[in-house]
């Protein structure tokens, strides 16, 4: 007796959307980025993902994305910045404000940390924060080489320094992970 068609197909659909679930699940390792110019031309940081943040603790200010280890890149210097959005709760999409620092050690910040703004108003716990994937550039020229850093603890911070949530999540993009779920049923597919 030959099996229903629904059942021929169930060990690969089940294959299918495991490999998606697990593809596209949130990671807590390091934030995946890029970092291009500098050597005299704008410093430039990206994200190809969107990075997750859950807040565990409110804090009136703005939130504070710290990049954990990155070096002292600008020395207290305060480079203007531009081109990067996040949004709470996944609210209306919000400028970074305008420059990051390193070299500064407040509380849970590290000299060796480099840091942006979000916008107020602040954030509560329980909200969820995510950097939309994209490109965030300094507006002068670096002298110094870019970092070589591909990836690194992300966290958020309060205006005092506290600590405002856990790890950061990157969240890869579902395109990518679908069209791997999909070229795996076709190649189950053909075996047969």
């Amino acid at each position: 007796m030959k099996a229903p068609a629904i059942l021929r197909f169930l060990p690969v659909g089940a294959l299918a959307a495991a490999l998606y679930c697990f593809t596209t699940a949130p990671t807590q390792a390091a934030v995946s980025m890029t970092w291009s110019g500098g050597s005299g031309s704008p410093l430039s940081l990206t994200f190809a993902d969107p990075v997750v943040f859950n807040v565990t603790s409110s804090a009136s200010s703005s939130p504070v994305f710290v990049l954990s280890g990155v070096g002292d890149l600008f020395a207290g210097t305060h480079p203007a910045i531009s081109g990067l959005t996040f949004s709470v709760n996944g609210g209306i999409s919000q400028s970074i404000n305008n420059f990051w620092n390193s070299g500064v050690a407040s509380g849970a910040l590290l000299a060796t940390d480099v840091y942006f703004f979000g916008a107020l108003p602040g954030v509560s716990a329980g909200d969820v924060v995510t950097i939309h994937a994209g490109t965030l550039t300094e507006a002068t020229s670096f002298a110094g080489s870019a970092p070589t850093a591909t990836s690194a603890d992300m966290f958020l911070i309060s205006n005092a320094g506290t600590v405002i949530s856990g790890p950061a999540t990157s969240v890869p993009e579902p395109s990518a992970a679908l069209l791997s779920g999909l070229g795996l049923l076709v190649l189950s597919r053909r075996r047969r």
